[in-house]
């Protein structure tokens, strides 16, 4: 807020909200005070309509004395319990609109389902993206994806690249059946996705995201959270955080793997949150793998030495690979351009490079950016040497 200059716009707000949020709390207390008021008339004026009416029935012989207190006692606490149920129903109607909210939940129906479909014994990782259209449900009238065909093959490593929002992220959602086509078919080893079991699925592809995703709970059990969160021989969790690079920084940790890290991870930097996604994915050994910008959030050395641990990972595998830097994609076996959900062009990165159009325009802004910083970082070190 103070780094955009928005301290007297905010504050302004924060009045506005104050004075809205105390017309509202000075009118819950008037209506509170009535209502209090009003019960404590109606608990005295009983008790003193009893006295008086069982008094005169007491003078004319009508009533002892024993039943008018006990006539006394029954009105009383019937009054009092009467108080004290009508104090509660603000709470009984707050939990009647939660628990209809909770239950439009529970009761909803997925378009998609949880479990239940189709399954492979094994999974090979030949996929096949059959003349795809797609939109997301909360923008129907946008299609993100048009008519998008692409054949990958057993163990083949894939890129994908190309400018925000050319619909690189949403290739992985569909294959992970996150959501379904409008449009054509997603074909794993000859299994049309729409017919598989989700949660088998899920099971069977490995996913670093960009943002990677991390729970409250400690390193290890995040890390053996791919695996069903079954607890795994610790030797083979270290094996993969050292090829993942974060073993080093857990065992500095208070409490090393056992470490807790907080809501989403919240202890954690972004480039140690995605080398122990990264190591995740290690554990999970799955026979194909997304990477969804996994290295974006690390320094240059810690992406060389992550980047090595990836391409073991990635032996053998069905790999896509999504990435703005040249280093992630050029040592793949193809390399896929998109503009606005179509494949412009592909290729390997010498092809491309040859061809001269989209990916050779992305590529050549890039190798200037990098040189000029690397002219920048030069004329710093020559100015300490003169110094």
């Amino acid at each position: 807020m103070r780094s955009m200059g928005a301290e007297e716009r905010e504050q302004g707000r924060l009045k506005s909200d104050l004075n809205r949020i105390g017309h509202y709390a000075f009118m819950k207390g008037a209506l509170r005070g009535i209502s209090q008021g009003v019960f404590q008339f109606i608990i005295f004026a009983d008790a003193a309509f009893v006295f008086w009416y069982g008094g005169r029935k007491v003078i004319n012989g009508q009533l002892s004395p024993g039943g008018l207190i006990q006539v006394f006692g029954f009105v009383l606490f019937s009054v009092l319990g009467l108080s004290l149920a009508i104090a509660e129903v603000p709470a009984l109607v707050k939990g009647i609109n939660a628990c209809r909210e909770i239950l439009v939940g529970i009761k909803r129906k997925p378009q998609i389902p949880v479990k239940g479909g189709e399954t492979l014994e094994e999974v090979k990782g030949d996929i096949e993206f059959k003349n795809i259209t797609f939109a997301y449900p909360a923008r129907p009238n946008i299609e993100v994806l048009k008519n998008f065909s692409l054949n990958i093959k057993q163990g083949q490593h894939i890129a994908l690249v190309g400018e925000s929002g050319c619909g690189k992220s949403t290739i992985t959602g569909l294959l992970e059946r996150f959501y379904d086509p409008k449009e054509g078919q997603i074909i794993l080893d000859g299994l049309d996705l729409s017919k598989a079991d989700t949660s088998w699925l899920h099971k069977n592809i490995a996913i670093v995201t960009q943002e990677p995703v991390l729970f409250a709970t400690n390193i290890k059990k995040n890390i053996e959270y791919s695996v069903d969160g079954k607890e795994q021989d610790m030797e083979r969790i270290i094996e993969c955080c050292k090829a993942a690079n974060c073993h080093d920084f857990i065992t500095k940790l208070p409490n090393g793997y056992d470490t807790e890290i907080g809501e989403r991870g919240v202890s954690m930097s972004g480039g140690q949150k995605q080398r122990i996604a990264i190591a995740r994915a290690m554990l999970q050994d799955a026979n194909v793998l997304i990477l969804d910008e996994a290295t974006s959030a690390l320094d240059t050395e810690a992406e060389a030495l992550v980047q090595d641990a990836l391409n073991k990972l990635m032996k053998g595998k069905t790999s896509i690979v999504i990435a703005h830097r040249l280093s992630t994609v050029q040592d793949c076996d193809v390399i896929i351009a998109m503009r606005s959900g179509k494949v412009i062009e592909k290729g390997t990165h010498e092809e491309l490079i040859e061809k001269k159009g989209m990916y050779y325009k992305l590529a050549k802004k890039q190798m200037e950016f990098g040189n000029i910083q690397h002219n920048d970082a030069a004329q710093h070190d020559d100015a300490h040497s003169h110094a």
